[in-house]
């Protein structure tokens, strides 16, 4: 047996689920029903789960996306049998039990495909399979981006306002007043990005509006189903919602967000080339159910808001704002290093050998005459090892193409470039210490790609190097170079096997732990 004779085995399975002779309308609706029943399962006070339980809630919404997919893809529109209540519940358990398994089975089909992985050889028992990491950088890689999500979403949750459920709901009339002004403090941490940044016709500021009033009637439906204390608990329905007084959004706004945030099945949307993208609930958690725009609170409530809308509409109407993103990321540089008056910071800088291009941003040590050179790389933020793959083609023209071109361009006259960017002169043109690094937001690319000259970094590792360093760049140029700010081997992770049970099979799939 091998990874892809058990996926045909796995999908032939799945499209003799019991849940797929029933009304479509209806199955999705017991499906959602189920998902908030499982989550009401995880004791929690302030319902937005605490970081420890984001994986469990994470692997039920992946379910709960895979099972609406087969719905969509396997299921009859047109049949008539209806489904509801209690004893249907455990049909769509059976559909949850193998989603999870599908699930395992198709990230390690995804990670073999795309060079992460290989299937090893495992002879004493004939139902196992091994897969094994394809080469010591990948695992390594894979463990550190791990680690770098966990303390970046950490850091963002401690951020968060509070939501005690129990403190609220005393709060009365006036409780929905309170929701909506923690739910739009949160949205302010969570998008990264100035108010005015655009996507398609949409701008932050509008998305945040819109969005907080989504997640405040969320938390009120919430509250009343913990109220209500009944077995099934309710659904909600985005009714009017056009109707709320918003300060920053019209009419066509409004529905039309709502409409690019439905999901409506794989490959079933246009881009605004005609062309048809892709499309997951886990990003479009909106359904169309009756006629009507139907969602689960508790997905609503456990949704990466800023990720998932920005990858849905960058999918529809693309991504012409890497210049103002850019600028975001350099002014936030630029605050972290007013207190050190000997550094000074220069961005966009062009070079005209030995072909056209800017330094992204650069700092530079008039004490040391010392000059790190950064060419920034922010994208909408990756999390799975195969997504953090899918950026190594940008970073590794970074590392070979951009940073070298860079180098030779300032080197072939650094007081020119010198005086170009901070309008200094250099003492000793011949002795200027130069590197370069890729710099991005979060992850650092997978272990596939080429950093033998130079490294790439994040925004946080930089800052730590020049806080520790007391802006010295030639120690931040060490620290950064013997990457004292990655996580590792034997202190923050180590590497492990787990077994995953799919049928009367075994997946003995190499992988790491967090210490």
């Amino acid at each position: 047996m091998n990874l892809l004779n058990l996926k045909s085995y796995f999908d032939e399975k799945s499209t003799k689920l019991e849940v797929l002779n029933y009304k479509q309308d209806d199955a999705i609706i017991v499906a959602l029903q189920l998902f908030e029943m499982k989550l009401s399962k995880l004791k929690n006070i302030n319902y937005f789960h605490p970081i420890w339980q984001r994986e469990r809630i994470y692997d039920l919404q992946e379910s709960l996306a895979l099972i609406l997919e087969w719905i969509y893809r396997y299921g009859n529109p047109n049949c008539t049998q209806t489904t509801s209540g209690q004893k249907n519940f455990s049909m769509l358990e059976e559909a949850f039990d193998l989603a999870f398994e599908y699930l395992s089975l198709e990230a390690s089909i995804k990670s073999t495909t795309q060079g992460l992985m290989k299937e090893g050889s495992y002879e004493s028992d004939k139902n196992t399979i091994h897969i094994e990491f394809s080469a010591p950088d990948i695992a390594y890689f894979e463990a550190v981006n791990e680690i770098i999500l966990t303390n970046y979403n950490h850091q963002k949750f401690n951020k968060m306002p509070g939501f005690d459920v129990g403190k609220i709901s005393s709060l009365g009339i006036y409780a929905g007043t309170t929701v909506k002004s923690r739910m739009i403090k949160k949205l302010d941490i969570e998008f990264e990005l100035p108010d005015d940044y655009k996507i398609g016709p949409y701008s932050v500021k509008q998305i945040k509006e819109i969005w907080a009033v989504v997640m405040t009637k969320a938390f009120m439906q919430i509250m009343e189903n913990i109220k209500g204390k009944k077995y099934t608990p309710k659904l909600m329905q985005l009714l009017e919602m056009d109707k709320f007084h918003y300060k920053y959004s019209s009419t066509d706004v409004v529905n039309g967000l709502l409409k690019d945030l439905t999901y409506i099945g794989n490959y079933q949307k246009m881009n605004i080339k005609g062309k048809p993208i892709y499309s997951n609930f886990l990003t479009e958690p909106i359904v169309e159910v009756n006629g009507k725009k139907l969602i689960s609170p508790s997905v609503v409530l456990n949704y990466q808001v800023s990720r998932n809308i920005l990858s849905t509409l960058n999918r529809i109407y693309g991504d012409d704002s890497h210049k103002q993103k850019g600028e975001q990321f350099t002014n936030e540089l630029n605050k972290n290093i007013e207190e050190y008056t000997h550094l000074l910071s220069a961005q966009e800088v062009p070079i005209k050998k030995p072909s056209k291009t800017d330094v992204d941003f650069a700092l530079f040590d008039k004490r040391s005459e010392t000059l790190l050179i950064f060419e920034i790389k922010w994208f909408n933020e990756p999390v799975t090892p195969i997504e953090i793959k899918s950026k190594d083609d940008e970073l590794e023209k970074a590392t070979t193409k951009q940073l070298p071109n860079c180098y030779k361009g300032i080197l072939d006259n650094p007081s020119d470039f010198i005086y170009k960017a901070f309008g200094i002169k250099l003492t000793d043109p011949g002795n200027l210490n130069l590197h370069g690094y890729v710099l991005t937001r979060c992850t650092v690319g997978s272990g596939n790609i080429n950093r033998n000259n130079f490294e790439i970094i994040n925004h946080n590792m930089l800052i730590h190097a020049l806080k520790d360093c007391k802006g010295d760049l030639l120690c931040v140029k060490e620290r950064l170079n013997e990457r004292a700010y990655y996580p590792k081997k034997d202190i923050d992770f180590n590497f492990s096997s787990t077994k995953n049970k799919l049928d009367k099979y075994t997946l003995l799939r190499d992988g790491y732990a967090l210490l």
